[in-house]
């Protein structure tokens, strides 16, 4: 049993090797280091060394893990971080979240669902990809488009019915990966089209490609499918990323990133507006709001957050 001080203890997993982990996960943990005793953990397992709150990033524990923290007075908070594929899974788990003290959703559209079983509220990614300078407006150049390589699909769907003519489009994405190739595979059949990957502009992601790729972009595309749960319900990351960068970005009007920014005052471009999309004004629109998103967004700020829902939790 360690020496109780008046610092509270609090635990912060599972670590896994998911994006996710390294994004939300490991970097709350540096910076929430700043205000509490922090330890991680690999495995949904008790005791965690006398904790007074767990942190819980993306994957569900078991009923078991949640009624044993309970018995101990271990405050719970969940993170469902593009968690759940169906609304089924939500409402089958409902006895977990029942004994959740809180949950921070990724995506307003969200919180209904896990509102019926618990306290619910949402709670922004910080800009971890964000450009360290804005990008330049240049007058030609290409359209990029980021992402997993299951979701091609979607981008490919579109651009079918409505191509876009002056400028080309790059991919930016992991496309040698095999099971995001299967993925690929299955959505392209659910949306009947075809992907020829020899005629795509691809190209392998990596953190330092993505930075040189954005500052020489013209503009950024993204595109998010509504036939199934997890996409209707996207975090608005991508476009956060874009936006804060001084990209131009435009997104199809029924994703959850242009529902957040019209909510913020923000109106993010269709695809089909490609004159506005492509213009200097709607790049110093971009620019003017992105520069205000960045700092929002900063890491301490995300982790203020984190703190007050933490401190909120631990007085009850």
């Amino acid at each position: 049993m360690r020496k109780r001080t008046n610092i509270p203890r609090i635990a912060i997993g599972p670590i896994t090797n998911s994006p996710s982990w390294a994004w939300v996960g490991q970097e709350t943990v540096s910076e929430l280091s700043k205000y509490y005793e922090v330890v991680q953990y690999k495995d949904f397992q008790l005791p965690l060394n006398d904790v007074d709150l767990i942190l819980i990033i993306k994957k569900l524990p078991s009923l078991t893990f949640v009624n044993s923290a309970k018995a101990q007075g271990i405050k719970l908070i969940y993170c469902p971080i593009d968690f759940f594929e169906r609304e089924e899974d939500i409402h089958l788990n409902s006895k977990i979240f029942s004994s959740f003290d809180l949950v921070l959703s990724h995506c307003e559209r969200l919180n209904p669902y896990f509102s019926q079983y618990c306290p619910t509220d949402f709670i922004d990614h910080h800009a971890k990809y964000t450009l360290p300078q804005m990008a330049q407006y240049k007058e030609k150049g290409f359209v990029l488009w980021i992402g997993g390589y299951q979701f091609v699909p979607y981008l490919m769907k579109w651009l079918s019915i409505h191509p876009i003519k002056e400028h080309k489009v790059k991919i930016l994405s992991d496309y040698t990966n095999k099971r995001a190739i299967t993925r690929a595979n299955d959505i392209s059949k659910t949306l009947r089209i075809k992907i020829n990957m020899r005629k795509l502009d691809l190209y392998d992601w990596s953190e330092k490609l993505q930075e040189q790729m954005m500052n020489e972009a013209k503009a950024a595309i993204d595109i998010k499918g509504d036939n199934s749960f997890q996409q209707f319900n996207k975090p608005p990351t991508k476009a956060q990323k874009y936006i804060s960068s001084g990209l131009p970005l435009a997104m199809n009007r029924t994703s959850y990133s242009s529902e957040y920014f019209r909510a913020r005052d923000f109106t993010i471009c269709s695809p089909t507006e490609q004159d506005t999309w492509f213009s200097k004004q709607y790049y110093d629109q971009t620019v003017n709001y992105g520069t205000k998103l960045k700092e929002y967004l900063s890491l301490y700020n995300i982790g203020i957050r984190y703190k007050n829902y933490i401190d909120l939790c631990l007085k009850e």
